[in-house]
């Protein structure tokens, strides 16, 4: 055989054997990648609110309508052997989740009464309080509101939306510009007016009594106001009595987001917070008060609804009757002002 002829063969042989090469390659990585046990595959929240908020509630059942869970949307997450399970109702596998209900149902603050022969003067109380809100000194308006007289001040407007006022009017004597206000159950909002309506920043602030042995102390939200309710960007805080707080219960910090008359509207960033007094923090998503779930429920029923923003394949998980209606509580409102004589 010439050596032209041996040359061409071999340079056949090679190229023979490089494809072949090639093809075990491309179908072992194939294979690896699709019969991988390590991978699960779950729903994803979707980011299309016109969709979600077309879904409301069953008129026949009563029951919330779940169809918020996203279907165009998927993301692959990675579990390991050790990680704590729980298993949907078609057998999806949610990896690091936690379990629960719902959020702490908090309740309004409440006056005793006992303030029968306790004096206040309004006008002087409120312009004393309104200059430390001024101020932005805190510690002042805590100490303040603590006292006995700020207390009947406060239980004298109780069972009624109505509210006692101090700042700037227009011309018929309505709240205009920026002001401060009392209403009963220690609630108080200082910031924007318009036409005798909260309307524009301000703060509303809801302090529990000293006396009192409910686990929240202070409630509050600050941010964007309108038609006397938060709408816009905000933040809702609260802080609580660590000696009445429960290892089961799942406490709110913080939840910054939009707000919708009063409801979480879109995505929110949550923090959590725990007996031993450790925080976790969330993401989620609400149309006006109603989660955006982010996959199928659990055996139990519960649906995931907050992901953590450490770990992907972390989730709370809630049950489906309390999907609906989250939104900051007991905020009084549609008041009148009170002339004080």
């Amino acid at each position: 055989m010439k050596s032209s002829e041996k040359l061409k063969m071999a340079l056949t042989v090679a190229a023979a054997a490089l494809l072949l090469l090639v093809i075990v390659i491309y179908v072992v990585r194939d294979t690896g990648k699709n019969s991988s046990t390590d991978n699960i595959s779950v729903e994803y929240m979707s980011g299309d609110s016109e969709n979600v908020a077309e879904a409301g509630t069953n008129s026949d059942s009563g029951q919330a309508d779940t169809s918020t869970a996203a279907t165009t949307d998927s993301v692959t997450r990675t579990s390991s052997e050790s990680a704590s399970t729980l298993v949907s109702s078609n057998g999806t596998i949610y990896k690091d989740s936690i379990s629960g209900n719902s959020f702490y149902p908090d309740e309004t603050a409440v006056l005793k009464n006992i303030y029968k022969n306790v004096s206040y003067d309004v006008e002087r109380q409120l312009s004393e309080l309104a200059s430390y809100f001024e101020q932005g000194n805190d510690a002042a308006v805590v100490d303040l509101v603590s006292l006995d007289r700020y207390e009947a001040m406060s239980y004298s407007l109780t069972g009624t939306s109505n509210y006692y006022y101090y700042g700037e009017t227009n011309s018929d004597g309505l709240p205009n510009g920026k002001g401060l206000a009392v209403y009963g159950e220690n609630q108080y909002y200082y910031g924007e007016w318009v036409d005798g309506v909260r309307s524009g920043a301000g703060g509303w602030y809801q302090f529990y009594p000293d006396y009192d042995t409910y686990v929240v102390s202070r409630h509050q939200y600050v941010g964007q106001w309108a038609n006397d309710l938060p709408n816009g960007q905000g933040q809702e805080h609260y802080d609580y009595n660590v000696n009445y707080m429960d290892e089961s219960s799942f406490y709110i910090q913080n939840v910054i987001g939009n707000f919708v008359d009063g409801y979480y509207d879109g995505e929110i960033y949550l923090i959590s917070i725990g007996a031993d007094e450790n925080t976790k923090e969330w993401y989620g998503n609400l149309v006006k008060g109603k989660f955006v779930v982010y996959g199928d429920p659990d055996v139990e029923g519960r649906y995931p609804v907050l992901q953590a923003r450490l770990n992907e394949s972390d989730y709370f998980w809630m049950v489906q009757a309390k999907l609906e209606n989250n939104r900051i509580n007991n905020i009084i409102y549609n008041g009148s002002m009170v002339v004080v004589k």
